[in-house]
């Protein structure tokens, strides 16, 4: 089993000291969102070149550090148009970083049906889900294009609360995990995934 850590849980450093620090303290793969563990600069699409990807690369074979899942936390369901354009250049920005640093998974999660991405009922509607499952599609299969897999992380946002809701998403992480049980991923990505399903267990026993 390989023990990983998110990168903005450990002390602040520049990454030339961050995954030493990640190392030092006994962890062997990490989940990093760039937006949260570098300050130098501000990553988006213009800087997350293939030159920073392979930095990253070298100094975590150096150091012994796998990148289990690269985060993308961005608004897929974000009703203003120009903006989920943006947001979609993002998403796609992260898996081809993540193609060249060798990491087999962009995380997300499941969004809000506002700009705001903050909670509202109606984020736990059927709509809100549909929402998300057609906007997904194409990140989905620009990351095929590219062998990465996209996790989704349910956040107390979309997939779940409706009955009819909490299955789609169970039978969707369920052949998740399926698929990275084959794809032979750390263990880092299935203990996240369980902490999910745990969490999605208990609202379901509240139906």
């Amino acid at each position: 089993m390989r023990i990983g850590i998110r990168a903005h849980d450990v002390a602040y450093a520049p990454l030339e000291e961050l995954i030493p620090n990640i190392h030092a303290q006994g962890f062997h793969c990490m989940h990093i969102a760039l937006s949260k563990s570098i300050k130098e600069f501000k990553p988006g699409v213009e800087t997350m070149t293939p030159g920073l990807a392979m930095y990253i690369k070298e100094l975590c074979t150096e150091n012994k550090v796998d990148v289990a899942v690269l985060g993308c936390y961005l608004n897929l369901c974000n009703p203003n148009p120009e903006k989920h354009k943006e947001i979609v250049e993002k998403y796609k920005a992260h898996i081809r970083f993540a193609s060249i640093l060798g990491c087999g998974v962009v995380g997300t999660e499941t969004g809000a049906v506002n700009e705001e991405y903050k909670y509202e009922p109606a984020n736990h509607s059927e709509e809100a889900l549909q929402c998300f499952i057609d906007n997904l599609r194409p990140i989905v299969k620009y990351a095929e294009q590219f062998g990465v897999i996209v996790a989704i992380e349910l956040y107390g946002s979309t997939l779940y609360t409706l009955s009819n809701v909490q299955e789609r998403c169970l039978t969707l992480l369920i052949h998740l995990i399926f698929r990275l049980y084959l794809t032979r991923l750390t263990c880092y990505v299935l203990i996240i995934l369980h902490s999910r399903m745990r969490l999605l267990r208990k609202h379901l026993t509240c139906y």
